[in-house]
């Protein structure tokens, strides 16, 4: 059945909220240069809220710590990682489900959100596994402003006062 009223405007918006905090989370690991902090695609070993809080890894603006001419993920930086991929997993949850509603009343749209939450999900899960990967963050990364886009457009499209143009 298709989302009526405020659902229509609401749930892509808290979608939407969902992505920013998820993409903060994703940018927090690039300030940290801890992508290599967490090289297991089923898990970080070893994490913890609490060495993740004191040391300060959702700081990104925390001094860097070098080493040999190297940038030295923060203690605590497989925390990160855990968050954003347990917030990636809760964003294309959400956006299936939002699909799901809108199937019927909007078949293309739905497929597409289908398509891009599916699509930043796997593709973040293969920059993992080819870490560290240029391309394949970057497509990761296009596909999920992509779908950030088509949120934002679903919440637009289906305002009240944008319903009766």
């Amino acid at each position: 059945e298709p989302l009526g009223g405020a659902a229509l405007v609401l749930l892509p918006l808290a979608i939407l909220l969902l992505a920013f905090v998820h993409a903060a989370s994703g940018g927090v690991i690039g300030a940290q240069y801890a992508l290599t902090a967490c090289p297991m695609l089923a898990g970080c070993p070893g994490f913890s809220f609490g060495e993740l809080l004191e040391a300060g890894a959702l700081d990104p603006f925390r001094e860097l710590s070098v080493v040999d001419g190297r940038v030295v993920p923060p203690p605590g930086a497989e925390g990160l990682h855990t968050i954003h991929r347990a917030l990636g997993i809760a964003v294309a949850s959400a956006t299936l489900a939002l699909a799901y509603r809108i199937r019927r009343s909007d078949r293309h749209a739905a497929l597409l959100l289908v398509a891009l939450a599916v699509g930043a999900l796997f593709l973040g899960a293969a920059m993992i596994a080819g870490m560290p990967s240029l391309p394949l963050t970057v497509l990761h990364n296009a596909a999920a402003a992509t779908l950030v886009a088509a949120l934002a457009f679903l919440a637009v499209r289906g305002a009240p006062s944008q319903r009766r143009l």
